[in-house]
């Protein structure tokens, strides 16, 4: 059985850095949101063990899901 796990994308906008890392990125909205890199990771995508996991082995579905999760300036603006 497939679990799909429906999340909102967070409110904020970082400006992008160039050559950022993901979990650089996780850990800046963690950041702002004042919790742990690992409790931001854990929100985006529960299965995911590490932010190296994150860097180096993501699935096709874990990419859509944290691209659904984390806007950029341009994104859904029209």
């Amino acid at each position: 059985m497939t679990h799909v796990m429906v999340t909102q994308r967070l409110p904020v906008i970082l400006p992008s850095v160039t050559d950022e890392l993901l979990s650089s990125w996780i850990g800046r909205h963690a950041s702002f949101y004042e919790v742990s890199p690992r409790i931001m990771l854990r929100h985006c995508i529960p299965e995911i063990r590490s932010q190296r996991g994150a860097d180096l082995h993501l699935t096709n579905d874990q990419e859509i899901r944290l691209a659904n999760m984390f806007a950029t300036k341009g994104v859904g603006s029209g």
